[in-house]
């Protein structure tokens, strides 16, 4: 990895000019990261999904294009088998399940305000059941904090939510987001999860770039990001939202949404 001062070269954009991380060694870290996935054998279901709206978003080599994730779920005959399956529908916007199968896979809270976000333009929600959800969600901590974040966004894709419905909602999960990304000194899969998730719904503002820097020092040979230090090998997960956040700091006017309208 080169760095080099930005008083010799200038940072590729305002938030990055107090970064050692120059653009080159951004760009560096993307590539290498799409080779980690073009490498990488048996790609799960959900990192596919993920890796399919980056290329829509950022025009990133298309590893994963509809037809071959479609032809995994179902070469098992059931999709159902798939963990995550019902998220199809952020693919493709024409793909729909029964009210009764959608209930089935409503299995914690967390998963229920997922699911209920992609599918609610078919099935609407209860809007002050799910505020109150994603309150809830929100100050769990974790994972069911970033999540709370993304099914919120979800919604006002999916036109489930109007904007000035949710603004004092989304400022405090967005608060609360921050305060983890504070709190924990590791960068883990859990603290680039946040930042991606932050960046994807528009808060570039509340970012610091030193997280950059760090993202991009834990990313190890083969192109992969570990799920913790005290983990040897590389997975999916992480190097998935490494991925997204490094691409949504390196154009972060690209306000593209993943759930597209039919």
């Amino acid at each position: 990895m080169t760095f080099l001062f930005a008083s010799h070269l200038s940072a590729y954009s305002s938030k990055c000019q107090d970064s050692l991380v120059v653009r080159a060694s951004l760009d560096s870290a993307i590539n290498r990261s799409i080779s980690y996935f073009k490498n990488h054998e048996d790609m799960d279901i959900s990192t596919m999904f993920n890796y399919h709206f980056l290329a829509r978003k950022f025009d990133i080599p298309d590893l994963f294009p509809t037809n071959l994730i479609y032809e995994k779920l179902n070469s098992g005959g059931n999709m159902m088998i798939y963990d995550n399956a019902l998220l199809y529908r952020l693919i493709d916007k024409s793909f729909t399940v029964s009210k009764e199968e959608l209930e089935k896979q409503l299995t914690s809270t967390t998963r229920e305000v997922q699911l209920r976000s992609v599918y609610c333009d078919l099935y609407p929600i209860d809007k002050k059941k799910m505020i109150k959800d994603l309150y809830a969600e929100a100050d769990k901590g974790d994972y069911a904090l970033t999540h709370a974040l993304l099914s919120l966004q979800w919604m006002k894709e999916n036109n489930c939510f109007k904007p000035d419905e949710v603004v004092q909602l989304e400022e405090y999960i967005v608060g609360k987001q921050v305060e983890l990304l504070n709190d924990h000194q590791e960068m883990n899969d859990l603290t680039i999860e946040a930042i991606a998730f932050l960046l994807y719904c528009n808060h570039h503002n509340l970012l610091k770039a030193n997280w950059l820097d760090k993202i991009i020092l834990l990313q190890q040979e083969d192109g992969g990001w570990k799920w913790n230090s005290s983990e040897l090998n590389t997975a999916t997960h992480p190097s998935i939202l490494a991925l997204w956040a490094l691409l949504e700091w390196r154009e972060p006017g690209m306000n593209i949404p993943w759930i597209e309208k039919q």
